[in-house]
């Protein structure tokens, strides 16, 4: 539902203005087939519809190995246990979370025109937009009730194994054993929608009848963003990981969706546009931005996904530790882009009554996009299980790649949380030991490893270097087309047009590998990038003929 109404206060002043209001419920599933955990009454819940059917079934038929996985305490009382309930039994709607019904948002625009004429004009507004997920969402409880999340192990004798095809599990509870399951994975029951506050302010100034210029304010605040984070994870500490400390004793790993991501975005927007006149046209645009968030993970290599699945955070007790630059934001962004029809030709300056000289260098048209930009924002990372201390070259005294073995006989972890979280699907990164990352930048070292290190053994925390600290190359490209239309008869037209990107053959850079013991890879630029028309220059040539 939505409301909106338009105001001209005066011949200067229009203010505009409405509310939106919506509702977006869970999705349910025809067949059941949903599960989800609500951590709040430790239950797993299916919908009434699913446990239905597996009553109808004798509760046997379906879903009992998702049961054993977690122990489910309808079928066994001993040790630690999880209730298994319907929907309707822990007060959810059938899509397995509550219905959020706060999507309230308003908006509010004006139009000034300061000079009371048509040339300048200031223009600004705020807004707040839900984001819709509801697929994803539902899609993380999809198939977990019936998903094969628990092994039986076979024994026996060698003639008469305890399982037998077709018979997939024990015949009695006797071979059965309960818990250790996963699930992979979950919703927050009180799951809210994600939404953002959006905002701008721009002024406007009409130079003369061609030329115009451009300046804005933009700013994006997102609150509520998907975050996957496992419940069954344990606090960072010096004690050793022991499975017994677990949260939820009985499970191995429990991945959810919550509502524990932001983000911000601020940029300054300069626009100049020169709109086709004397067969010239250009837009030049220029970007300052910053944008952070903590919803990336915790070593992003890409824009995060609005999906709500995907890898749990390390550290789900500290989430503002992956707060930091977004990896495809760049800080700094110049785009031009042109048209210019050489004056020579039929209908143009020069030679404009056609001929056969009008035929061979009359008639083209010159396309151009300029692209110059800072480089993407990149986290160091490290492996899960690795060196403490890496070998040296006796040579150059470099690391070379390989591990000095501790005096226990076995290589240091690099995991120093003592929370196991590396096996569960999490990503690490180091220490930073010092602030000068990009000390000596060349091609083969565009970043200083020595400014980062492992963790100390025995920290009993994770490392602290934080999410895109470091800047990767920039790009520079220019790419350039010709094109000229040819008359052949009054019927019969022909087309012709080149492209070249990257015409100067500019050598831009992939961004490195940011792994700091993996040193033979580590800030080395290896590769041409290959997005942005900004890889190693290429052209093609076409012919098109209309009748």
């Amino acid at each position: 539902m939505f409301a909106q109404d338009e105001w001209q206060i005066n011949t200067r002043l229009t203010l505009s203005y409405g509310l939106r209001w919506q509702v977006l419920p869970a999705f349910q599933e025809d067949g059941g087939n949903l599960a989800n955990f609500d951590q709040y009454t430790n239950s797993i819940v299916v919908p009434d519809s699913l446990a239905g059917y597996l009553q109808q079934q004798g509760i046997t038929a379906s879903n009992i190995a998702f049961q054993n996985s977690f122990n489910a305490c309808n079928l066994n009382q001993s040790g630690a246990c999880t209730k298994y309930v319907t929907a309707s039994q822990d007060g959810l709607p059938q899509g397995l979370r509550q219905t959020y019904k706060g999507n309230f948002q308003p908006r509010l625009a004006f139009a000034y025109r300061p000079f009371n004429d048509t040339k300048t004009v200031v223009r600004g507004g705020f807004g707040v937009y839900t984001l819709t997920n509801l697929g994803p969402l539902s899609f993380n409880n999809s198939g977990n009730p019936t998903s094969n999340l628990y092994t039986y192990s076979n024994s026996g004798t060698q003639a008469v194994p305890l399982i037998k095809f077709p018979n997939t599990a024990p015949p009695t509870a006797a071979g059965t054993t309960y818990g250790g399951g996963s699930l992979d994975q979950g919703v927050d029951p009180h799951f809210r929608d994600p939404q953002a506050n959006q905002y701008s302010l721009t002024v406007e100034r009409q130079l003369s009848a061609n030329n115009s210029l451009r300046a804005s304010f933009t700013g994006m605040h997102s609150y509520r963003l998907n975050i996957t984070e496992d419940l069954n994870q344990v606090h960072a500490s010096t004690m050793p990981y022991a499975a017994q400390t677990l949260p939820y004793p009985n499970w191995f790993e429990l991945y959810s969706t919550f509502n524990d991501g932001k983000a911000n975005y601020h940029a300054l927007e300069l626009e100049a546009t020169h709109r086709m006149a004397k067969g010239l046209f250009y837009s030049a645009n220029y970007t300052l931005a910053k944008n952070e968030a903590d919803n990336q993970g915790d070593n992003p290599n890409g824009f995060a996904s609005e999906v709500a699945y995907g890898f749990p955070v390390a550290d789900r007790f500290n989430i503002n530790s992956n707060y930091g630059n977004v990896e495809g934001t760049r800080r700094h962004r110049f785009l031009l882009t042109g048209i210019y029809q050489l004056p020579v030709g039929e209908g143009r300056r020069f030679l404009s009554h056609g001929g056969i000289l009008n035929n061979i260098v009359g008639g083209w048209d010159i396309n151009m996009v300029t692209l110059l930009e800072t480089g993407p924002w990149l986290t160091p990372s490290i492996s899960p299980g690795g060196c403490q201390k890496p070998a040296l070259d006796p040579v150059t005294g470099l690391p070379n790649g390989m591990c000095q073995v501790a005096s226990t006989g076995v290589s240091d972890l690099n995991d120093q949380s003592n929370t196991n979280v590396t096996n569960r699907g999490a990503f690490l990164r180091p220490d930073v030991v010092s602030t000068n990352f990009y000390q000596g930048q060349s091609r083969g070292a565009y970043f200083n490893i020595a400014a980062f290190a492992p963790t100390p053994v025995g920290a009993g925390r994770f490392g602290n270097a934080g999410v895109g600290i470091l800047q990767g190359p920039g790009t520079a490209a220019l790419s350039l087309g010709v094109a000229k239309s040819f008359r052949i008869t009054e019927a019969l037209h022909a087309r012709f047009q080149s492209t070249i990107t990257n015409i100067l053959n500019h050598t831009n850079f992939a961004p490195p590998a940011t792994q700091i013991d993996a040193p033979g890879t580590f800030g080395e630029l290896i590769s041409p990038t290959t997005a942005e028309n900004a890889g190693n220059r290429t052209g093609q040539f076409a012919l098109r003929l209309d009748f």
